[in-house]
């Protein structure tokens, strides 16, 4: 293990010396695109999670039709009639 050390640790010395300013350049500005990349792709998950919880929402808020409301609605109406009439409160035909 320590001869690896030694190793790497002359590798990266010999790459010291050799280092250019256009190297070193290029690294800097590399690191930097990484950087700012990285941070856009957060930004832009963020926005998609919340442009996703938007269509949920009015998914869950629409997925029921106003055909269904109408139908559970006579439904109920019916029902209700049926109840009446038995109980003398309704004659049979009329609506609420």
């Amino acid at each position: 293990m320590k001869d690896k050390t030694k190793e790497l640790e002359q590798k990266i010395e010999a790459k010291k010396q050799s280092f250019s300013i256009e190297e070193a350049q290029k690294l800097i500005l590399q690191q930097l695109f990484d950087g700012i990349q990285k941070e856009m792709r957060r930004y832009l998950n963020a926005e998609r999670k919340k442009i996703i919880g938007i269509f949920e929402k009015l998914w869950d808020k629409y997925q029921v039709s106003l055909v269904e409301i109408k139908q559970e609605r006579d439904s109920a109406v019916s029902r209700l009639n049926e109840y009446l009439e038995k109980l003398g409160y309704s004659k049979k035909g009329s609506d609420l």
